[in-house]
């Protein structure tokens, strides 16, 4: 398989987490991923590429917008693989076109009438270094930043440094009533706080089961906030679809890499 990515290093470093290109002749992949906390952009220039789950969707050449899902995802990549996109920190697609998809979307949303244009000028662009080159530079173009409102800001910076952390008290701490700051922060984010969460502690415990993978379950929960071993498991299995040692059998199976530990390899 030929990829390429970049992490920007100018403005766009607050929103976007890399930009990246892959294409193989032929493929055919399964795959289930836990639910996380990253927006994305996706074009699909391949055959079949599809999600079921929370929001059925196939992937085209239109490009898609995919907000945050609550559920795991599952994903079947069939023929000729060809895909670039835009990985997208907590945030960043409210950051960069003030939007956030309840489900899936299209590219219209965020570059309007421009769109065919653009992925036009996109697929016309040769080689993948240069399609994420193109890409990286529309997104400066297009977009239209705007600051996350402090208070869901001051959340994710806290959630950020601290995943076992909680939401009521920094809830009270604001000058703002709370069902303000859900409002604001579904806005944003396109969930409610606790299930944002839930997501950012659960894909903690993943990246710590698969680097101690001999480290008790038990205390895998405890170490990702869970002070209850029951809810741990319940909250694992409903965004990852699997329990917590089901995760860590794939690990050992070796149907989990490091470079990309919440999704699992069927």
């Amino acid at each position: 398989m030929t990829s390429y990515q970049i992490k920007p290093t100018d403005e766009l470093r607050e929103s976007v987490d890399c930009i990246w290109y892959e294409e193989s002749p032929h493929v055919h992949l399964r795959t289930q991923t836990v639910a996380f906390p990253y927006q994305e952009l996706l074009i699909n220039y391949g055959d079949s590429f599809r999600n079921t789950g929370a929001f059925p969707y196939a992937y085209t050449a239109a490009g898609s917008v995919l907000g945050l899902s609550p559920a795991p995802l599952y994903t079947t990549v069939q023929g000729r693989y060809q895909a670039i996109g835009v990985l997208l920190k907590p945030g960043g697609l409210y950051r960069l076109f003030g939007f956030t998809p309840e489900k899936p979307d299209t590219f219209r949303q965020l570059f309007g009438p421009q769109t065919t244009r653009f992925l036009q000028n996109l697929q016309e662009h040769g080689q993948g270094a240069e399609k994420v080159q193109y890409l990286q530079s529309i997104l400066r173009e297009y977009s239209r930043p705007r600051p996350l409102p402090t208070a869901v800001r001051g959340l994710l910076m806290e959630l950020e440094s601290t995943p076992e952390g909680r939401i009521q008290p920094y809830v009270r701490s604001l000058e703002q009533s709370h069902k303000t700051f859900i409002r604001n922060f579904v806005s944003v984010l396109g969930l409610t706080p606790k299930k944002y969460l839930q997501m950012v502690q659960i894909n903690q415990a993943v990246r710590r089961i698969i680097t101690y993978p001999e480290q008790p379950l038990t205390e895998v929960g405890y170490e990702s906030g869970f002070y209850d071993q029951a809810h741990f498991i319940r909250t694992f299995q409903a965004l990852a679809g699997m329990t917590p040692g089901a995760y860590r059998r794939a690990v050992r199976e070796q149907r989990v890499t490091r470079d990309v530990p919440n999704t699992v390899y069927l």
